[in-house]
């Protein structure tokens, strides 16, 4: 992902970080130290690439090169295995492999695929979040929809 001069600022400067410090999706304080936000301009930069990565590497149902990865009714552990047994599969990154995770124009972070596979129920809320998942070095795009499908698409 190309984001030119990227800014980060503190996590605690927006509600995000309850997903990771509140409730169910608690994250040790060194695997938190592993999530960046982005200031709000790098954050509009971030999504607009995103945005276009999803539209060039057609993460919808109808197109031939998108893999859809339906989640169906499974536990949130089960759902947690899915994703780090079945996405390590197909995309093999390294869990230090950075990543970018995108929800809107403004708000997005950088952290590690160790830290999003496993806790991804925390960065992907069924039923409300659209989430591209971006690794910063590009070739895949991983796309949570709301209803609960993830939608791959390779360069």
């Amino acid at each position: 992902m190309n984001v030119t001069d990227a800014t980060f600022q503190s996590l605690y400067d927006s509600p995000l970080h309850l997903r990771w410090t509140a409730g169910s999706g608690i994250l040790d304080p060194a695997r938190l130290d592993t999530i960046q936000l982005y200031s709000q301009a790098s954050a509009a930069e971030v999504f607009a690439e995103a945005d276009r990565q999803v539209r060039e590497l057609g993460t919808h149902r109808r197109n031939p090169h998108c893999d859809v990865l339906d989640l169906g009714p499974v536990s949130a552990s089960g759902a947690i295995d899915w994703v780090t047994r079945t996405l390590a599969k197909k995309l093999r990154p390294k869990a230090s492999t950075p990543i970018v995770v995108s929800w809107n124009e403004s708000l997005a972070v950088r952290t590690t695929w160790g830290t999003f596979a496993p806790h991804w129920p925390s960065f992907c809320h069924e039923g409300r979040d659209d989430v591209a998942i971006v690794p910063e070095d590009g070739g895949w795009i991983l796309y949570h929809h709301h209803d609960g499908s993830f939608y791959l698409g390779v360069a």
